[in-house]
């Protein structure tokens, strides 16, 4: 192994049952081809395996996944890493159910769509919109924190449009809000009606 950096550690076999003494282990052989020369090793050349114990998979594999020198958690199943043990452990409960392999993630910060027009559209589309009220909060700031909460968003209205794509008729929304607002306080004033008609006797 003569070119360190071309050489990763990933994830050879996984086992389904997993107990509560377990151990991975590491697989190395004596000799190894770059992953961009297949053709490096030539001839009738014997490759010998050994394996050897894991003890701390951090160490191991840290350095091919990221620069940070502080300790890190990683999963045995994808090879990722996190900040905490309780993280770690939440992701592990997910991971065993949908992975089967390592996966790596892009290390660009965004992410890009192009194509728009390829994409499958959806049958089903509600549009909402809300009206909220800016309230200031009273809550004790954290003051060695550089950023603070000044003011939160209340909603006090809402409105939506439902939008079936193949067929419109299905598709509704309120037509005139004047006369929706207008039933409503008919509705008000029939209650507030009902409350002062019936007059209850005033108690001794």
């Amino acid at each position: 192994m003569t070119k360190k950096s071309n050489y990763t550690a990933v994830p050879l076999r996984l086992t389904k049952s997993k107990l509560d003494k377990h151990v991975n282990l590491l697989l190395i052989q004596n000799i190894y081809s770059p992953i961009d020369d297949e053709n490096d090793v030539q001839g009738d050349v014997e490759i010998l395996y050994h394996y050897c114990l894991i003890k701390n998979l951090s160490q191991l594999v840290s350095s091919q996944l990221s620069q940070h020198k502080r300790k890190t958690f990683i999963c045995d199943i994808c090879l990722n890493y996190f900040s905490s043990d309780e993280v770690l452990q939440e992701h592990v409960i997910r991971c065993r159910q949908h992975n089967d392999c390592k996966i790596s993630f892009s290390s660009e910060k965004f992410i890009y769509f192009k194509n728009f027009v390829n994409k499958e559209p959806l049958p089903f589309i509600i549009y909402a919109d809300f009206e909220s009220l800016l309230e200031p909060f009273n809550e004790k700031q954290d003051l060695t924190k550089k950023t603070s909460r000044y003011q939160k968003h209340v909603a006090y209205s809402v409105g939506y449009y439902f939008k079936f794509r193949y067929d419109n008729s299905i598709s509704y929304y309120r037509l005139d809000c004047i006369q929706w607002f207008a039933d409503a306080m008919d509705n008000v004033s029939q209650f507030v009606n009902s409350i002062l008609t019936n007059v209850q006797p005033m108690l001794r």
